[in-house]
């Protein structure tokens, strides 16, 4: 019965994610698609002997389907974030303006991380915060405001150079509970 429930709710999801793909005032390419719910991946600070721990939860609200990425992050053992990643390596357009998402948290701010080809080391990426609050609201990242986390990456931020992007609660300790509905670029 819960695989039934599953699977109704992935089938309703894919039908959604269709309609946000003619979002005709966003100029970039949309993040969202019919296979959002697998091209998230969750990834936390575990990786590297963090302690911090979340999940990544998907579901439908009305008919759209959105991705909530619960969690606590904990600076202990060196660590301080988890984050839902997607690998955007097929992404063709040169010219990017900036990131746009549709948000809604509790009230924390977050982070996008951006790595691109010159990004080669783990604990390389290119960052700008954002806020939430309990209420749905486009936020827009122009790439300008991005800072990479190295003196040795490049200032500027080519779309065609972009390898993955990523929401990530960082940094402090603090609980994670935010829900994204829609990721693109203008």
């Amino acid at each position: 019965m819960v695989l039934i429930q599953f699977t109704k709710l992935i089938s309703a999801a894919t039908l959604a994610c269709f309609s946000l793909m003619t979002n005709a005032d966003k100029e970039g390419p949309n993040l969202w698609s019919a296979t959002s719910a697998n091209d998230w991946q969750f990834v936390s600070d575990q990786v590297m002997g963090g302690v911090s721990s979340g999940e990544v939860s998907v579901s439908l609200e009305d008919v759209t389907p959105l991705v909530q990425m619960t969690g606590d992050v904990s600076t202990a053992n060196n660590g301080g974030f988890i984050q839902i990643r997607r690998d955007v390596s097929n992404l063709t357009a040169q010219k990017i303006s900036g990131v746009y998402l549709t948000v809604k948290g509790n009230g924390e701010k977050y982070f996008v991380h951006i790595r691109t080809k010159w990004t080669v080391l783990p604990w390389q990426y290119y960052q700008a915060e954002f806020a939430t609050s309990n209420q749905w609201r486009e936020t827009r990242l122009p790439i300008g405001e991005f800072n990479g986390s190295s003196w040795l990456l490049p200032k500027n931020i080519s779309g065609g150079d972009i390898r993955s992007i990523g929401i990530v609660a960082f940094g402090r300790d603090h609980v994670a509970d935010i829900s994204v509905r829609e990721v693109g670029f203008f």
